[in-house]
């Protein structure tokens, strides 16, 4: 403790290294937005902030990308704190190893490695091996969930006194006005309260293993790529009744006599580049776009009165978009639309297989691949949802999950990684949606039916949301956890051998 009038020891410095296109609005993901997020909220609160965004296509950067990462630490003084995105720094242990004896260097690890899928089992084995090296070598280990940092404990064998859990955050966004919001009850108790109320822990280690982890911002108005059989309001031209605070504002609705607030709850056991994308993840007002009068008309089922079903994540295997399609065909009976939103860049071939599907089945008036969407685009879809639907294979967090809570929205999602820590619960303890396991198609299809059929099932989930979205923390708790883990390295570097 200082004593009694001491001025407070000044924060840290540190370097923060991150994929070159972190800022890039064609390549969101949830690892790019946590990264941006929390070198803002550092540097908020008075720390030191160099960022250092190295260009390449990690984790298989080419000689460039490798002498300037290199470059970035040995002009690094002696002891000084640097922060490496795991992307990229898992990938390439004979760069950073070497420097881990006289820097102290924290890892902040989005995804392991090996986990993505589509990886030939001898690439995924030579990940994985690069990873271990990398994490044993560093001061520090970060994962965004409990989750996480428990697989990683495990796989790699690592110290659990070195491995720390760093939820993301959420921003305060406004109550989503989907088309099922008016009409199906009352507003639960804590619905017209803001999001980020929770003051939450500060930092989080993690259990003993022993015991127990090309957008245009700001326009909706991409065309749609799916199918010319029939076409659909899209909800990201803002042509909702009413404009509504946009998310991140510090004017906030009144809370309703009786709505529940309070501090977010420790995380139970429960989260570029130029050249290549890292592997993932205020509505506006305005006129709706005039019919085409070249395409078929459109069923009652995808109308504008139908729930919208929203899925916000890069369109790629591990994301699972083609298992969600599969699903909403065997529902086409019942009255929905969806929005994929999401880059579709990663790969290719795979978002050629799920338009194919869509034209296959006949929906193209009722799925829509809207493209990567970021900021207000992003914040206009999210306000016309009614459920967003996540059909991933891996995912060690899901921000998708809380930025969907953050507005009220329920969530039917797999129960994979640290989804269900993501999910988590109101504080009546009811589940603000539903999961499903992720290698049974027949339960996300159950479910979905479930909660379009059932206006007692889709009550229940939206109150539950509205109250779990009293208890969400902000991103400058994520901040105030990962500073706890810079100021608790120890004053001299890991010796390695």
């Amino acid at each position: 403790m200082n004593p009694a009038g001491a001025a407070a020891a000044p924060a840290r410095p540190v370097r923060v290294v991150m994929p070159g296109g972190v800022d890039d609005p064609a390549a969101p993901s949830g690892g790019n937005r946590y990264d941006r997020r929390v070198c803002d909220e550092l540097a908020r609160s008075g720390r030191p902030v160099h960022e250092h965004a190295v260009a390449g296509a990690w984790p298989d950067p080419g000689p460039e990308a490798r002498a300037e990462l290199a470059r970035i630490l040995a002009e690094s003084a002696d002891g000084s704190v640097v922060l490496l995105d795991g992307l990229v720094a898992c990938g390439v242990p004979d760069v950073v190893v070497p420097e881990a004896g006289r820097l102290r260097l924290v890892v902040l690890v989005h995804l392991p490695l090996a986990d993505e899928t589509g990886l030939a089992p001898e690439r995924a084995a030579e990940l994985d091996a690069s990873e271990r090296r990398t994490l044993h070598a560093v001061s520090a280990v970060v994962a965004t969930s409990t989750w996480a940092a428990t697989r990683l404990i495990t796989h790699h064998a690592l110290p659990a006194t070195r491995v720390h859990v760093a939820p993301p955050g959420t921003d305060p966004a406004p109550l989503a006005r989907g088309a099922l919001s008016a009409g199906e009850g009352t507003e639960a108790p804590g619905a017209g309260t803001g999001t980020g109320a929770g003051t939450g822990p500060t930092t989080t280690t993690a259990p003993n293993a022993d015991a127990g982890a090309g957008t245009n911002p700001g326009t909706g108005t991409e065309p749609n790529p799916g199918t010319g059989t029939g076409t659909m309001p899209d909800p990201g031209t803002g042509a909702g009744p009413a404009t509504m605070p946009g998310p991140g504002t510090d004017t906030m609705p009144t809370p309703a006599p009786g709505a529940t607030t309070g501090t977010a709850p420790a995380p139970s056991s429960g989260t570029g580049t130029a050249t290549a994308p890292r592997p993932g993840t205020g509505a506006t007002t305005g006129t709706a776009p005039a019919p085409n009068p070249g395409a078929a008309p459109a069923s009652p089922a995808a109308s504008a009165a139908a729930p919208l079903l929203l899925c916000v994540a890069t369109v790629s295997p591990r994301k699972g978009q083609l298992r969600l399609v599969d699903a909403l065909v065997e529902v086409a009976d019942l009255g929905w639309r969806c929005v994929l939103v999401g880059g579709l860049g990663q790969d290719p071939g795979y978002v050629a297989r799920v338009r194919e599907r869509i034209d296959a089945a006949g929906l193209g008036a009722r799925i829509r691949l809207a493209g990567p969407r970021t900021g207000p685009a992003l914040a206009a879809t999210y306000a016309q949802a009614d459920l967003l639907v996540l059909a991933s294979r891996a995912e060690t967090y899901g921000m998708a999950v809380t930025e969907a809570l953050a507005r009220g929205i329920p969530v039917l999602a797999t129960a994979v990684g640290g989804v269900p820590e993501a999910l988590g619960q109101a504080p009546d303890g009811t589940l603000p949606g539903a999961l499903v396991p992720p290698d049974d198609p027949a339960a996300l299809t159950a479910a979905l039916r479930r909660w379009l059929a059932g206006p007692d099932e889709r009550r229940r989930c939206r109150e539950a949301a509205r109250r779990r979205r009293t208890t969400l923390a902000g991103w400058d708790t994520t901040a105030r956890s990962l500073a706890e883990v810079l100021e608790r390295l120890p004053h001299e570097p890991r010796r390695t051998a």
